[in-house]
């Protein structure tokens, strides 16, 4: 029999995600109680609930319905309701030992998929609880070709700037799409620059049926479990037309995880479906391709000290702007992710209005403050983890399209570490996206001016 604990635990993992219809919170009670224990239970539930709400993970109405708010938040109660069940402890110990300044407190409360992650890391790794509490139906495709100057046959992968690892070109497979289906709508977005059509110009032939892999999701943070269709495709072009976060990887690069400019590559077991036999996906030797991730991102040090003092000593000009942090605020002494946003409005502004350097770690006096406080915000503390969340944040607001115009350097002044983003002028006009909305920035004097629909419709025939 059940106890009370079973059923909270049981009832809290089938509240509806935050794309299904909310419901009473009557409904989820079952129906084989008795109505005393029903009522019992309700008491129980709704205090459960209303502490819930505290984190933000479901809402209810005083009509009492209720639902999770985000697709993370449904799988937060989902594992929630795993230690409930299972009687885990989420913290195992109250005491007072000080607290571990080596993991990033600000960033795993202000985001609930690190928090998420935290628990499920937790579950799976101490208590060997592996329950997958998402379920996702993967598809993906082997491109081999030849490469100039390459001896070896070699593999398109794309960078996922929200998982940080190559992985081979593909995606989720949602609702009852057919493989003809799933492939065109991935090829669409993935490659868009290539015109693929089903049958026309590429032909799918599957290669593994239903390979699985379980795994705390990187972005989600919730437990998964991946089933994997993996497609070698015969593509009838004599060249593909790439895209910034495209890369030709080698074998050996996939069975190490990790290229050879040292970013990491999916941890799935490609080695089960021996990809290695596939034939050639194209007839013809391919281009050598850059990846702007590799040459738009540098973590060198000492990056023309002095042009960037002279840059310095200027002071801020129309083609030069200082801003003290990425998300460090230096008022609040506090992380503030709301910092962001200015410097990807200066940055859009510059590629609009012929190019300019952005200097980030310099207050607008010209004091060299460094990126030390930014670090101390980043699960990767350095000039590396600091280019990538940048890098991320660029591609996700400004368009990965526009990555070719963003230099992102570091230079050493004063003993202190600062950003030098340099960005030339773009061959078309770049918004910043807040939201549904796309807003047109420009230079203007030493201000980024945001412009009104009229003013961007001038500024662009002028301009472009």
């Amino acid at each position: 029999m059940l106890t009370q604990r079973k059923i909270v635990s049981q009832i809290l993992a089938t509240i509806p995600s935050s794309d299904q219809k909310a419901c009473l919170v009557t409904d989820l009670i079952p129906k084989n109680l008795t109505e005393d224990k029903k009522e019992h239970l309700l008491h129980q539930l709704h205090g459960l609930l209303h502490s819930l709400c505290v984190f933000n993970v479901i809402s209810m109405t005083k009509s009492g319905k209720v639902k999770a708010t985000t697709e993370v938040g449904s799988y937060f109660l989902k594992s929630f309701a795993r230690y409930m069940y299972k009687d885990f402890y989420l913290v195992s110990n109250w005491e007072r030992p000080g607290l571990d300044r080596e993991f990033d407190m600000h960033t795993m409360m202000n985001w609930g998929s690190n928090f998420l992650y935290l628990m499920e890391h937790k579950r799976v790794k101490q208590f060997g609880d592996t329950e997958p509490i998402r379920f996702v139906d993967v598809v993906q495709f082997v491109i081999k070709a030849k490469v100039a100057g390459i001896k070896e046959p070699m593999y398109l992968m794309q960078y996922d700037t929200k998982a940080h690892v190559f992985q081979f070109i593909g995606g989720i497979r949602k609702g009852e799409m057919s493989d003809s289906e799933v492939i065109q709508s991935k090829l669409v977005k993935e490659l868009p620059l290539n015109n693929l059509v089903y049958e026309k110009t590429y032909k799918a032939k599957k290669i593994s049926l239903q390979m699985a892999h379980e795994t705390i999701s990187p972005t989600y943070g919730a437990y998964s479990r991946y089933t994997f269709d993996i497609f070698h495709l015969s593509i009838a072009l004599p060249f593909l037309k790439l895209g910034p976060l495209d890369k030709w990887v080698s074998y050996q690069e996939i069975h190490a995880g990790l290229t050879k400019d040292g970013i990491a590559i999916s941890d799935i077991d490609y080695d089960k479906i021996d990809f290695k036999k596939a034939p050639l996906s194209l007839d013809n030797e391919q281009p050598e391709h850059q990846v702007v991730f590799n040459i738009g991102v540098s973590s060198r040090k000492n990056v023309g000290n002095t042009k960037i003092k002279r840059i310095i000593q200027k002071g801020e000009t129309e083609s030069t702007e200082f801003k003290s942090s990425l998300r460090y605020d230096y008022n609040t002494h506090t992380v503030n992710k709301g910092l962001e946003k200015p410097i990807l409005k200066t940055i859009a502004a510059f590629l609009n209005s012929g190019g300019g350097t952005l200097l980030i770690g310099v207050q607008d006096d010209g004091r060299i403050l460094g990126l030390s406080e930014d670090y101390k915000s980043l699960q990767r503390g350095n000039n590396d983890g600091f280019s990538q969340t940048l890098f991320n944040i660029m591609t996700s607001n400004l368009g990965i399209e526009f990555s070719s115009f963003i230099q992102v350097e570091f230079s050493e002044l004063d003993k202190k570490t600062i950003c030098v983003v340099t960005a030339k002028a773009s061959p078309e006009p770049v918004f910043v996206r807040e939201g549904q909305n796309r807003d047109f920035y420009v230079r203007a004097g030493t201000t980024t001016k945001l412009l009104n629909s009229e003013e961007t419709f001038k500024y662009i025939a002028l301009h472009w």
